[in-house]
């Protein structure tokens, strides 16, 4: 009679450790940002309910796009005993430690690079194509899915540097945000007055503008400003050179 008891024991013991299997290989592959049970096993067994349980049990969080990291055996059955799933119901077929790789697609640096220009050239048009990009972004590993870019604010253009801020996207969220710098080109500075060029001087305030002669004692280009000697005073000024023929001093 004993013996029948524990024979019924056994198989009662057998039926209810079998109730599900999880089956997880040593190298496994996910796709989204959280790492669910379901993603990395293979779950099957006579209890449906406890089956779905499993296979929607959140372990943490996956690695980063294109990324991989391990997971110990020891991990799981902590994170079961966490959500109560009583380990004799559940038999474990998995490695000491797995590794898992999060999948990801790659975004080549053109794409970025290409997007912020047309940014550029829709303020600047043609004279965008002859700003330099600095420091060129490496290419991007990603989640799979569709990729969008969208313009960040608005192009920050200044006289020597141009700003534009990208938004990386995937449904409407936005994963990064990069910053791409543009120099402007080297701008041509012709020379329009050279030294010992005689010139006409402008000497202006509010309300009086009193023009008289001198000779310049440095070359400069528009803007610029130069010594310039007063022929009829003697006197060294300094001012800023408007064409070829004149230069202005502000009083």
């Amino acid at each position: 009679m004993k013996l029948l008891l524990w024979i019924v024991y056994l198989i009662g013991f057998v039926v209810s450790s079998e109730l599900a299997q999880i089956q997880i290989a040593d190298s496994v592959t996910v796709s989204g940002k959280k790492l669910i049970l379901g993603e990395i096993a293979r779950i099957q067994g006579q209890d449906t309910r406890l089956c779905e349980q499993l296979k929607t049990l959140e372990l943490g969080v996956s690695p980063v796009p294109g990324q991989k990291r391990a997971y110990t055996r020891q991990q799981l059955i902590t994170r079961l005993r966490q959500h109560q799933i009583p380990l004799q119901q559940v038999s474990l077929n998995m490695p000491d430690k797995i590794t898992i790789e999060r999948r990801s697609q790659t975004m080549e640096s053109s794409r970025l690079t290409d997007f912020a220009r047309e940014q550029l050239r829709a303020v600047l048009g043609l004279e965008a194509e002859d700003w330099v990009l600095q420091t060129p972004p490496h290419a991007l590993a990603l989640p799979e899915g569709e990729i969008e870019l969208k313009l960040e604010g608005s192009p920050q253009i200044g006289r020597e540097q141009a700003r534009i801020t990208v938004a990386i996207t995937q449904s409407d969220k936005a994963l990064q945000r990069i910053t791409l710098l543009f120099q402007a080109p080297a701008r041509s500075r012709a020379i329009l007055i050279k030294s010992g060029t005689q010139v006409a001087v402008r000497a202006v305030s509010e309300d009086v503008m009193i023009t008289t002669t001198g000779v310049a004692r440095g070359s400069g280009a528009a803007g610029d400003e130069i010594p310039v000697f007063l022929t009829e005073t003697k006197k060294m000024i300094r001012a800023i050179v408007l064409d070829k023929e004149t230069v202005e001093m502000r009083l």
